[in-house]
């Protein structure tokens, strides 16, 4: 008898070493570009400097062993790293271990502007998800490697599991020198119930005398004890977490954003016992009650989405922001007028992806907003220098004042592609002086545009639309 209970001990050792493989948990395995093997990511980015195309970056910086992911942040994609593999029985949870480090002026006191990181870890049966278990965070930087732990329920019937990975997409700084998001990841691991690391038999006392506080901890075998007393001393366990294990009737609204260009997948990752239907408001006055939508954007800007749950217990609602654009000219790259992005007056012309010819690539990105371009001038394009214009304010929301106008000028307002949009004469505004005149451009929707004047040679002036 007491063989057999040996050998059924390796074979349950076995078997749940065998089931809670995830590849390359350790993150020790790279390829020489470096990629992380074994796991999805959307490293080498369609860019060219000044991102990092790495944005799924190698780091030794570990929790144990050799490396860790860093999922950067490259100021305009928002890194990943997704991973799928087999599972014959449900965990209790997945571990993993991390570290937030954000750059200053990005989720300080002082910033409004948020960056966000997510975990998410889903359980499939047949082909569809039958448990989703996320994590997002936005405070500050974590400066030491801490655990992370995403609780399951149990159920049967599980074939597979998808671990994803969201990194930030914020450059930071608080100064000239930007910096990017940084989230590291380490040794994930998933556990089960019959982890003979989770409950050790030696911890349990049943003679010791534990407070009667209730502060409640969930255990590693999913079970919820009254403090942490009793957890170890009671239930045997090696490790819990803060709080109540979760159950049926949490409720929590949540979603990811996926896709690039105008066209985005919002991915509900909600908890709740039962979703009895849903709402979700894109921000541009669109809206849907699919579960998870995928919706097309017409004018590249900002936008907050919210997304609510409705079940019989409980209403939740959680909003993000989302970015949309146009695939090349990206807005929030370009810098405030009259800054000193670009002080170096290099010539070493570029062509956007807008067909527009630069002098060099600073003045693209900083100033042109592209977010590629090619060297050497374009063969076809409008030159993109200052006419002498002065736009104020600059980005514009309706009433612009425009400066340095000759009396014999004539504005013509191009898109960023160089299409023609409209004229821009004496009569459309109130000229209060000599060389400057008012116009309202509350008719043009958001985007970037080109001011163009004739009496001041066709040399083109960057003019920023929002909406307010």
């Amino acid at each position: 008898m007491k063989l057999y209970r040996i050998i059924l001990s390796i074979v349950l050792v076995n078997c749940f070493h065998l089931s809670a493989q995830i590849p390359n948990s350790g993150m020790e395995n790279w390829n020489d570009g470096p990629l992380l093997s074994q796991w999805q990511t959307n490293s080498y980015p369609l860019t060219l400097p000044p991102y990092d195309p790495y944005i799924v970056r190698q780091d030794a910086d570990a929790h144990s062993g050799n490396f860790a992911a860093t999922l950067f942040a490259n100021g305009v994609f928002r890194a990943y790293a997704r991973v799928s593999f087999p599972l014959s029985q449900t965990p209790l949870k997945l571990r993993l271990w991390y570290k937030v480090l954000f750059p200053p002026c990005v989720n300080d006191d002082s910033n409004p502007n948020l960056d966000t990181i997510f975990a998410k870890a889903e359980l499939w049966s047949g082909g569809f998800v039958t448990q989703t278990q996320s994590w997002h965070y936005n405070g500050g930087s974590v400066y030491d490697y801490s655990p992370l732990e995403l609780l399951f329920s149990q159920q049967s019937d599980l074939d597979s599991c998808t671990i994803t990975l969201t990194g930030g997409m914020v450059y930071g700084g608080c100064g000239f020198a930007p910096d990017g998001t940084r989230f590291l990841v380490d040794d994930l691991e998933l556990l089960y119930p019959s982890d003979p690391v989770c409950v050790d038999s030696s911890l349990i006392n049943t003679n010791l005398i534990c407070p009667t506080l209730f502060m409640p901890v969930c255990g590693c075998n999913g079970i919820t004890y009254n403090n942490s007393c009793e957890a170890s001393n009671f239930g045997g366990v090696t490790s819990y977490v803060e709080g109540a294990c979760p159950s049926s009737n949490d409720c929590r609204a949540l979603f990811s954003v996926s896709g690039e260009n105008f066209q985005k997948l919002f991915s509900n990752l909600s908890n709740a016992s039962t979703i009895s239907s849903v709402e979700w408001n894109f921000g541009d006055g669109s809206s849907s009650s699919e579960y998870s939508p995928l919706h097309t954007y017409t004018t590249f800007k900002w936008y907050t989405v919210c997304l609510t749950i409705n079940s019989p217990n409980c209403i939740a609602t959680y909003c993000d922001s989302v970015y949309a654009s146009d695939g090349c000219v990206d807005s929030t790259l370009i810098c405030e007028p009259n800054s000193l992005c670009c002080d170096a007056p290099l010539n070493a012309p570029v062509c956007g992806c807008n067909s527009i010819e630069y002098m060099n690539p600073c003045i693209a990105s900083y100033f042109g907003g592209v977010r590629s371009y090619v060297e050497g001038p374009c063969l076809v394009s409008i030159e993109a220098r200052s006419s002498g214009l002065k736009i104020s304010p600059n980005p514009v929301f309706d009433m612009v004042s425009i400066g340095g106008i000759k009396k014999e000028s004539e504005l013509f307002v191009f898109d960023f592609l160089g299409r023609f949009i409209r004229t821009i004469t004496v009569e459309d505004g109130q000229q209060n002086e000599e060389d400057t005149m008012k116009v309202n451009l509350s008719d043009l929707k958001s985007g970037v545009y080109y001011l163009v004047a004739r009496g001041n040679g066709f040399k083109p002036t960057l003019l920023i639309k929002q909406d307010n």
